[in-house]
C-alpha cells in the first residue's frame, strides 16, 4: 500500500492538455473524472502518449484505463482507515484491499489554486491509495519514454527511441513524447 497525489481532469479534457498537466505536477499518470467527479480512472503516461500516437483527441475516448474506487466516509471510519497520512494505518488498507478487486482509491479531491492555474484544465488534485508499491512507482515515475509491455515501465533517452523494441528484454515497443 502506497499514497501519491495525482492531477484531476475533466473527461473533455484533450490528450495534449492532460499530458502538459501530467508533466508540470512530474507524475507519470492522471486521474480523468466524468463530470461530477462521482467516478474516476487512472491513466498512465504510457496510454496517454499511445492514444495521442492513435489520434484520440480527449480523455473520454481512452479506452486503456483504470477504475479508481470513491471511499466512502462510511468506510474510513468503519475501517479505521487514515486518509491524511494512510501510511500509518498502512495493516488497515492492507485488510480492506483484501476484501475488494480494487487496485486504487481515493477519498475526494481538492483544489490547489497554484497549480491549477499553471497547469490549466486540471480540475484539481486527489490523494491515490494504490495497492502495490509498483502500482505507485508506475505513476510518479516521470520519464522522455515508456515500454508498451506488461510492466510500463520508464526510461529516460537514450537508450530507446519512439517506436525501437524495449532494451530491457520486455519484447515491447517504446513510446516516447
Amino acid at each position: 500500500m502506497e499514497a501519491l497525489i495525482l492531477p484531476v481532469f475533466s473527461s473533455e479534457t484533450t490528450i495534449p492538455v492532460a499530458i502538459t498537466g501530467m508533466k508540470a505536477f512530474n507524475r507519470s499518470g492522471i486521474v480523468e473524472a466524468n463530470a461530477n467527479a462521482k467516478k474516476a480512472w487512472i491513466i498512465r503516461a504510457v496510454d496517454l502518449l499511445l492514444a495521442k500516437k492513435k489520434g484520440s483527441r480527449l480523455l473520454a475516448d481512452i479506452r486503456e484505463k483504470r477504475e479508481v474506487r470513491e471511499l466512502t466516509a462510511q468506510q474510513v471510519a468503519t475501517h479505521q482507515l487514515e486518509i491524511v497520512h494512510p501510511q500509518a494505518t498502512w495493516q488497515a488498507y492492507d485488510n480492506f484491499f483484501g476484501k475488494t478487486d480494487a487496485d486504487f482509491l481515493r477519498f475526494g479531491f481538492a483544489k490547489s489554486v497554484t497549480q491549477v492555474e499553471q497547469a490549466g484544465a486540471v480540475l484539481g488534485l486527489t490523494v491515490i491509495i494504490t495497492r502495490h508499491e509498483t502500482l505507485r512507482d508506475e505513476l510518479s515515475s516521470p520519464s522522455d519514454c515508456y515500454c508498451t509491455g506488461k510492466h510500463q515501465h520508464s526510461f529516460k533517452r537514450p537508450p530507446a527511441k519512439d517506436g525501437d523494441k524495449c532494451p530491457m528484454g520486455d519484447h515491447a515497443t517504446v513510446v516516447c513524447d
